[in-house]
């Protein structure tokens, strides 16, 4: 039941936050993807376009050179609608497998199996990551699971829109750029920062796997020590200070007393606001709690996915919205303890 809910909203991924995605075959009747580059998003104007467009064949140039596996680009074109006049750009690429959710949630309570995926994920971007100075990188990257794809027992990286690299010294870190100093702040962290792209990594495995969310953690740190070892004890020392493992902690009680309890809900009002690894970490603060109330039980796995959906960040969520999901955390807590 879980792999099969797992599998629809695979499904849903494919479909394209910023695109709209089909299947297709080549003349040699293999089969490839098609991506209309912008399509949800209200397409472009042909000027920016044909400027985007160039810039997804640099951003893929830049991973393959890396030594990171990309599907190669088979077509990239510049549909022009006649009435409308907005473009987009329709981009085919190989085929290259589900994407690695399918495969998580289905081994989802096997450890060495988890440890043997998530090694790949890594592997299958490091030559990336080691080129980092101090934690920036050079090449932006969105680490998300659903990016990460098998076939035929290879790895592949598979999401080259929004293309992330530094144009004319600027880094690109989201499409439509953020208009806020939040989302471009956050948006930046998330690809362009070793310890971004490692929250990003593990916020998503456990959204698949929540009951595993500090295992899923401790394997993938170990699979970055070995890119950055000498700052690996720096990250560790940031993170046992982040609101989520102060919850974490919390929760390993039976029971919480009344001054846990305080302690437990201020800690959820004040995350959004708390700082991680210098950044304001916002509502990916609240992500993370809602991942350790579903680790502990006191979040059902359809109660984990709403959250993750109202609590989607482009740009920046109004204060309603965060008041909100800070409260349906809290709400989630008391009930834990109601229960007790």
């Amino acid at each position: 039941m879980r792999t099969d809910k797992i599998k629809r909203a695979a499904f849903e991924r494919m479909r394209g936050v910023n695109s709209e995605v089909s299947f297709s075959s080549t003349a040699r009747g293999e089969p490839a993807i098609v991506k209309r580059l912008g399509a949800k998003k209200g397409e472009f104007s042909r000027e920016e376009a044909e400027s985007v467009a160039a810039d997804v064949l640099a951003y893929h140039s830049l991973l393959v050179k890396a030594g990171v596996p990309v599907p190669e680009v088979l077509s990239l074109s510049i549909e022009v609608d006649p009435i409308t006049h907005r473009a987009s750009i329709v981009k085919t690429m190989r085929w290259k497998g589900e994407d690695l959710t399918v495969l998580i949630a289905s081994h989802s309570h096997e450890e060495q199996a988890l440890r043997d995926i998530i090694g790949k994920m890594v592997r299958t971007i490091e030559p990336l990551l080691r080129q980092h100075i101090g934690f920036e990188l050079p090449v932006g990257i969105d680490a998300h699971v659903s990016n990460f794809t098998l076939h035929q027992d290879a790895l592949h990286f598979v999401d080259i829109f929004p293309p992330r690299f530094r144009k004319n010294g600027r880094p690109i870190v989201e499409w439509p750029a953020p208009k806020s100093i939040l989302g471009h702040e956050l948006g930046f962290f998330k690809h362009f920062d070793l310890r971004g792209v490692m929250l990003v990594m593990s916020a998503q495995l456990a959204r698949i796997a929540p009951r595993q969310k500090a295992f899923l953690e401790s394997v993938l740190l170990e699979a970055f020590a070995k890119i950055v070892p000498k700052e690996l004890a720096e990250m560790q020392a940031e993170l046992e200070q982040s609101p989520w493992i102060r919850i974490r902690a919390l929760l390993a009680s039976v029971t919480l007393s009344a001054e846990q309890l305080r302690e437990a809900v201020r800690i959820i009002k004040e995350a959004p606001h708390t700082r991680i690894f210098g950044v304001r970490y916002n509502v990916y603060a609240l992500r993370e709690i809602a991942l350790e109330l579903a680790s502990a039980g006191s979040l059902t796995e359809a109660e984990l996915e709403a959250f993750f959906q109202r609590s989607h960040f482009e740009d920046e969520l109004s204060s309603d919205i965060m008041r909100e999901l800070t409260l349906e955390l809290q709400n989630a807590l008391e009930a834990r303890e109601k229960k007790r």
